[in-house]
């Protein structure tokens, strides 16, 4: 049984289905990288958090991240991050606004914090979740793996830019009418002249 080589990677550029699966497979894989080795400040007034507990749950779960931004501005009901002065940064619901300060509550719990937080405490409004991508994340950030991706970097560069340039076999091309209508018959040859 004879196996079938694999496509070079330039048999999948070539192929625009493929070379879209690629390029969402890349780009998917630098938003993984660009999350896993930024610092949580994204820049300006946006940020990100990664969920540690069910505390939310059904809004966002453990291994969420939740991107947010930051306000002049929070309203009753609003989804916030925080600096807890005990726990560090939690991920709670405005309950209620006593004059520039506010009562926070985990949806899970029928009790308010009883900390009332500042406006410099909010780090900003929960804007958008990406679900169960925190997990991924946090692994991403360990220093094993991050040698093992600048290692497999490394070596991807290496193997698809060594090598010659030909392709892989030689290419057969289906002829066309055109090419019948400019072949020349052949000359008959005389006899006997």
């Amino acid at each position: 049984m004879r196996r079938r080589p694999r496509p070079a990677l330039t048999d999948v550029v070539r192929n625009p289905v493929r070379a879209a699966a690629v390029t969402r497979a890349l780009l998917a894989g630098a938003l993984l990288l660009w999350l896993g080795f930024s610092a949580a400040s994204i820049g300006g007034d946006f940020s990100y958090v990664l969920v540690q507990n069910d505390s939310m749950a059904p809004t966002t779960n453990h291994g969420d991240i939740v991107f947010l931004q930051r306000n002049d501005d929070y309203d009753s009901g609003e989804l916030v991050a925080y600096r807890h002065p005990e726990l560090g940064v939690a991920l709670h619901r405005i309950t209620a606004d006593h004059g520039g300060r506010f009562t926070v509550q985990s949806d899970n719990r029928n009790t308010a914090d009883a900390f009332k937080h500042a406006p410099d405490d909010i780090l900003g409004q929960g804007v958008q979740t990406l679900p169960r991508v925190g997990d991924t994340v946090r692994e991403l950030q360990s220093p094993r793996n991050v040698a093992l991706l600048i290692v497999g970097a490394v070596g991807l560069g290496v193997v698809t830019t060594s090598g010659p340039n030909e392709p892989r076999g030689p290419r057969h091309r289906r002829p066309t009418r055109s090419d019948a209508s400019n072949e020349r018959a052949p000359c008959p040859r005389r006899l006997g002249s």
